[in-house]
């Protein structure tokens, strides 16, 4: 595991959220522990689960970097609840957007592994 494979994982979340125009608050990436999250306004359900699977779908085959299984919990409860069906889908969207965006994605990632926290925009409970 890695803190730029975190980051990568984390960038994807945060580009498909912007994406769809959900305000990003915040996204960090700890170098201890390799864990990594990311905060975004609420949204419909078919795009907060497009950009659930954006992280895992990224690792797994758009990144450069060898695939680790980030076992990504939201995502997990999102097909314990939706269904898989649901979720092949979700994967499908978020496929196209990343490839879209491979360039933001990437450029993201590289200013989280050096900046490690960053504030987007305040959410609403600050």
């Amino acid at each position: 595991m890695s803190l730029r494979s975190t980051a990568e994982h984390e960038a994807a979340h945060a580009v498909v959220a912007r994406h769809y125009r959900v305000p990003v608050h915040e996204v960090w990436v700890d170098p201890r522990t390799l864990a990594g999250r990311t905060e975004c306004a609420k949204t419909s359900l078919q795009q907060t689960a497009v950009i659930l699977a954006a992280g895992d779908l990224w690792c797994r085959e758009l990144s450069a970097l060898p695939y680790e299984d980030r076992a990504c919990s939201d995502l997990r409860r999102f097909e314990r609840d939706h269904g898989f069906q649901q979720l092949w889908h979700v994967e499908r969207e978020a496929r196209r957007i990343l490839t879209q965006h491979r360039e933001a994605v990437l450029g993201f990632a590289a200013r989280l592994v050096r900046e490690q926290h960053i504030v987007l925009t305040r959410s609403r409970a600050a």
